[in-house]
């Protein structure tokens, strides 16, 4: 579902149903993933549009990316819209994978959303974004 931020009133946001884990179901959403046809990007709309839409509404998000900047394209504004328009807020809480071109994108997107912003580096090590920005 591929969506840009512009036009996100004019379309129908999917819904899904939650499934409770299992070994089925964990397997099954890592076959999901495992056989998709990915291009790469990430479309920070679509997923977050759509989880926030969830009914019951989520608690918490945890979304990861890359961490390229070009992934953003005005979704920061529309999923903090969206998020306030049905209280209580969802808290989202962003990580950048290795390449954290975007991190000052993603700790705003946090800070507007309760969350907090994470960077987790090639070794594995996992900064704050505080810690991150104080690097620099």
């Amino acid at each position: 579902w591929e969506i840009e931020a512009k036009d996100y009133k004019k379309v129908k946001i999917p819904t899904f149903k939650y499934i409770l884990p299992s070994p089925f179901t964990v397997q099954d959403s890592k076959n999901i993933i495992q056989n998709a046809d990915n291009t790469g990007g990430t479309n920070w709309g679509s997923g977050l549009l759509m989880a926030l839409n969830a009914n019951p509404k989520p608690d918490v998000i945890f979304f990861m990316t890359d961490g390229n900047r070009s992934d953003e394209m005005g979704w920061i504004d529309v999923v903090t819209a969206e998020n306030k328009r049905k209280l209580p807020m969802t808290a989202i809480y962003t990580s950048a994978m290795q390449q954290p071109d975007a991190a000052r994108e993603l700790d705003t997107l946090e800070k507007r959303n309760n969350g907090r912003f994470t960077v987790v580096m090639g070794e594995g090590k996992v900064i704050k974004g505080e810690d991150f920005f104080n690097m620099k």
